[in-house]
């Protein structure tokens, strides 16, 4: 889910890059500030300092600044004690290269930690700026490290560090108005609608360096929601929810019994509340109301529970993953990651979740959990060469191979408890396959040329056999839901879905019609999408079976 707030940094004024005597471009000696025990001091509470990239190197043990990606091995440092408590900003915007920053607090490569980082700035104009910029809370006489590095190993350069209270004041303001609509659909045919002003304030503040920095705070303010149930009868009709108001609103999710709405306390650092409301017959009904806090990231309804993930916002990684009842009274279970690092899978029906950390050095990390209790993880290497593919089963095992110019190495499994049950496994030398699913019962591999696909499924086992092989064409996409076999294809009018067998010998149902895209909603419902200049079509099907058709005004 988008967050209705954000923050965005535009660089609208003019920068002088200084120019480096001293500094050319080849990459024949080591900067001075290399290592971290060399770094230099810089001072006070606004300055600049040049310096270069070229030459450098990555020690061993040094934090990658970072943590989705390997940022570049050619890093350099600096260190500064703050000389008042308040909010600072630093920043590379003006460096020759993209560069990659980040502030660490420690006085030894063993035991830094990281405060903030950051390789790029998202400015107002849907732009991105690839240096960095970072903002962080700053103690008197704390001592903060800073590391400049490319953003990978072939980014280097000369560098203008920045460093600067973070005073701003109101430079000037503008308002713009949207109208917006957003649609829910429900495996039980249902449709949720919400229409909606989106009012942007635009804050463009500006500090000493004359850098612009543009603050939009979306107030959603709805206008209308309605429910339509699956014999196209309008069971809610309402404008807006009563009880949420002055604050920035989304709807989260929709079952066809509940809705779950999350609400923005702009004024209050973005704390989020989640809301519940039950759709009946005669209307809607409000529910209780949640407290999360402004680590809040995503919440989704499930059969039993309603998930909610939290993130760590300095390092924008998973924090925890909880479940609560559908009252939102209690927390059924949590699930901590042990490595606050990486990001969180989306989490199975059983109440499995996978947590992933890439180490930027050689592995990923896997950690496998049920209901707040983790049960395995799987560390896997990484190629030297060529990259990791991977694929999860909804039990926590993990099917792995290396690829590189496109071919497909040998396979791994790996179940939940990390015992290697298939290993060294070529598909037939089927090794160019570019499409792939497996759910722990089949694999499925594809190789897509143009508007076709040719197809080969396996029943997994210690020793996986092949199920069988066709070709299909006009493909779009394929899906294992639910452990059956599904193949999307079109004609560029009409859009079909059909049911394979596991064998690929024949197709047990077929639905088309015309459309551009086909989704699945579970308990064997699908719904077809189609839309035109003043209206979206939505087709609800099970098997061949129309459940209902809505029709949307845009």
């Amino acid at each position: 889910m988008n967050t209705t707030v954000k923050a965005v940094v535009s660089i609208t004024a003019f920068l002088v890059v200084h120019s480096l005597s001293g500094f050319g471009n080849e990459n024949s000696f080591t900067p001075g500030n290399d290592n971290f025990a060399d770094r230099i001091t810089i001072a006070g509470a606004k300055g600049t300092a040049n310096g270069s990239n070229f030459g450098a190197t990555h020690e061993t043990g040094e934090p990658w600044i970072t943590s989705w990606f390997v940022n570049g091995t050619n890093s350099v440092w600096w260190t500064w004690t703050c000389p008042t408590t308040g909010l600072y900003g630093f920043d590379t915007i003006a460096s020759g290269f993209n560069s990659a920053l980040g502030i660490f607090t420690g006085d030894e490569l063993t035991n830094l930690e990281k405060k903030v980082f950051s390789n790029y700035l998202d400015l107002y104009d849907g732009s991105r700026l690839l240096n960095g910029y970072v903002k962080f809370n700053a103690t008197v006489n704390q001592t903060y490290q800073i590391a400049v590095a490319g953003s990978s190993d072939s980014d280097q350069g000369n560098i203008v560090l920045n460093w600067y209270p973070e005073t701003l004041v109101v430079y000037s303001n503008a308002f713009t108005t949207n109208y917006t609509y957003n649609v829910f659909l429900a495996p039980n045919g249902s449709v949720l609608q919400t229409h909606m002003i989106t009012y942007g304030h635009q804050t463009l503040k500006t500090n000493i360096k004359e850098v612009i920095v543009t603050d939009y705070i979306y107030e959603n303010t709805y206008t209308n929601i309605s429910v339509t149930d699956r014999k196209n009868r309008k069971i809610v009709d309402i404008d807006g929810f009563s009880d949420i108001d002055g604050a920035a609103k989304r709807v989260a999710s929709y079952d066809g019994k509940l809705i779950l709405v999350t609400e923005y306390k702009v004024s209050t650092n973005n704390d989020v509340y989640i809301h519940v409301y039950s759709v009946a017959g005669n209307g809607l009904k409000n529910g209780n109301v949640y407290y999360v806090s402004n680590d809040f990231n995503t919440a989704v309804l499930d059969k039993k529970w309603i998930y909610i993930e939290t993130v760590n916002r300095s390092y924008w990684t998973s924090k925890s993953l909880y479940a609560l009842d559908k009252n939102l009274k209690k927390v059924v279970w949590e699930y901590t990651p042990s490595l606050q690092r990486g990001g969180m899978y989306p989490v199975f029906p059983n109440g499995v979740a996978v947590y992933q950390q890439w180490d930027p050095t050689t592995d990923y990390f896997f950690e496998i959990g049920k209901k707040g209790k983790p049960y395995g993880a799987h560390v896997v290497n990484r190629p030297a060469a060529g990259y990791l593919s991977f694929k999860l089963d909804d039990k926590g095992g993990i099917l792995f191979w290396n690829g590189n110019n496109g071919t497909n190495g040998p396979m791994t499994y790996i179940d939940r408890k990390n015992n290697e049950r298939v290993t060294g496994f070529l598909p037939d030398h089927f090794t160019l396959f570019n499409r792939w699913d497996f759910d722990g019962k089949t694999l499925f591999l594809g190789k897509a040329s143009g508007s076709s696909i040719d197809i080969r499924t396996y029943k997994w086992s210690k020793n996986p056999k092949l199920n069988g092989e066709t070709t299909v064409a006009g493909y779009k996409s394929i899906m294992l839901a639910d452990s059956k076999l599904y193949i999307l294809t079109t004609n560029g009018n009409e859009i079909s879905v059909s049911e394979f067998d596991k064998k690929l010998s024949k197709v047990k149902w077929e639905n088309s019609g015309p459309g551009y895209k086909i989704e699945y909603l579970g308990n064997k419902v699908f719904y077809r999408e189609a839309t035109n200049a003043t209206t979206k079509t939505l087709t609800f099907f099970k098997k061949e079976n129309v459940i209902v058709e809505h029709v949307i005004d845009k």
